[in-house]
């Protein structure tokens, strides 16, 4: 059986949107999962920020999103990666809860910089921040995977 595998929005990255397919024996083994990679990079101005990804945790279901995340200054002078993690649910038409610690890694040439996977409203964002003297290219690979409830 085919299950249709839910879109998401890349921000700025209309070409990287891909209808995903799942296939699955029956329904206990049909959990969502999708990888989303930007290859198109979200350059933020001198002291920007912006978002890499976005997507929305649907009312009876949890979800572990995974994101690695590179970003490179203009000029190759300064770099970062990172590494976050993230685990929520949304049992019912509440807003989203963080059910499993977030993990991170973190290796930036400037302090300044910054990457959050994070809860806004009903949605799990993937943002980062660049420093005030800067343009900064930023990548990402984002792998989600949703279950929904029984």
């Amino acid at each position: 059986m085919k299950l249709p595998v839910r879109r998401a929005r890349l921000i700025q990255g209309k070409s990287d949107e891909k209808d995903l397919v799942l296939l699955a024996n029956d329904m206990r083994d049909a959990l969502f999962a999708a990888g989303y990679a930007r290859t198109t990079p979200l350059t933020t101005a001198a002291g920007g920020s912006g978002e890499l990804w976005r997507d929305t945790l649907d009312v009876n279901q949890a979800a572990h999103v995974t994101a690695t995340v590179v970003g490179v200054s203009f000029d190759g002078a300064k770099a970062a990666r990172y590494v976050r993690a993230l685990g929520v649910r949304r049992p019912t038409s509440a807003s989203p809860a963080i059910f499993s610690a977030l993990s991170s890694v973190s290796d930036e040439d400037d302090a300044t910089w910054n990457c959050t996977l994070a809860i806004d409203g009903n949605d799990i964002v993937l943002a980062v921040t660049g420093d005030a003297s800067v343009s900064v290219s930023w990548y990402a690979r984002v792998q989600a995977t949703w279950a929904p409830f029984q």
